[in-house]
């Protein structure tokens, strides 16, 4: 098994408090949602979702008590930081979710109803979380699941953003020209990953550009800023490369992504600004 490290819960909550605050529109990506964070010390990545440690768990030959600490950690930082961002959407009249987001909020949330079933199913899994250790982090782990879906099932229209913006020409004509770009970086990349059928980064990034022209002149400098949160490369990609095209159709624009770093640090990456007067 990888050693695993989570992130820092606290400071990374301290730094989401603000983000409100910022006086931007932002937008939530889905992949927020899903963590606890860990870093795998051996690669150095960082991931952020039950299955993946639910498989590093599969392969441990040996439980021992030094995991109670890590998945009590784990569960802990899970339930604290879903609530928040529950809190963080109800709470603000700045801070969206769109309809790709929440329906791939359900859908994961569903998964982990199959992955109780599995578990239940599959002898090796079944051993595996009758073990003490783990009995527990599975049980808050499909309670959170379950929370998460009636979160995402019951959200208002104030909390998400939706309406006639997204039937304007502008946005079918950006909307399109993203899945071409980063079908084309894709391709380019040899990325193996499923395709999304629901062109959640496309859609967030349409949406911002949208947003951001149309409250233009509620901000100083007479473009209103919108930020997405995410930690998705492909967001960041399609910020940077689409800056000449937007132009092109005469929108104005002033709009970034927020990260999360591993020190629970927030970091605006990526920003795009009209260049129109």
């Amino acid at each position: 098994m990888a050693i695993i490290k989570l992130l820092d819960v606290s400071r990374l909550l301290r730094n989401l408090s603000e983000v409100p605050l910022l006086e931007k529109i932002i937008l939530i990506d889905t992949n927020v949602w899903y963590p606890p964070e860990f870093i795998n010390l051996e690669t150095g990545h960082i991931d952020g979702s039950f299955d993946k440690l639910y498989n590093e768990l599969l392969v441990w030959p040996h439980p021992t008590q030094e995991l109670r600490p890590l998945l009590k950690q784990f569960y802990q930082y899970a339930e604290i930081k879903q609530q928040f961002l529950m809190n963080l959407t109800r709470n603000n009249d700045n801070v969206f979710l769109i309809p790709e987001v929440v329906e791939e909020l359900q859908v994961g949330a569903n998964y982990f109803k199959r992955l109780k079933r599995k578990i239940v199913k599959s002898r090796k899994s079944r051993k595996i979380i009758n073990f003490p250790i783990y009995k527990d982090y599975w049980k808050r782990c499909f309670s959170l699941a379950e929370r998460l879906l009636e979160f995402s099932q019951v959200l208002d229209r104030d909390s998400t953003l939706d309406g006639a913006f997204r039937e304007e020409e502008n946005y079918h004509r950006l909307f399109q020209h993203l899945r071409y770009l980063k079908s084309r970086n894709q391709k380019r990349y040899y990325n193996s990953r499923k395709s999304n059928n629901k062109y959640t980064d496309e859609a967030l990034v349409t949406s911002a550009f949208i947003i951001s022209d149309l409250f233009t002149g509620n901000s100083h400098n007479g473009y209103y800023p919108v930020r997405i949160l995410s930690n998705d490369s492909d967001i960041e990609f399609l910020i940077s490369h689409s800056q000449s095209f937007v132009e092109s159709v005469g929108l104005k624009f002033d709009i970034g992504s927020i990260k999360l770093n591993p020190n629970g640090t927030l970091e605006e990456t990526c920003f795009a600004y009209s260049s129109a007067a």
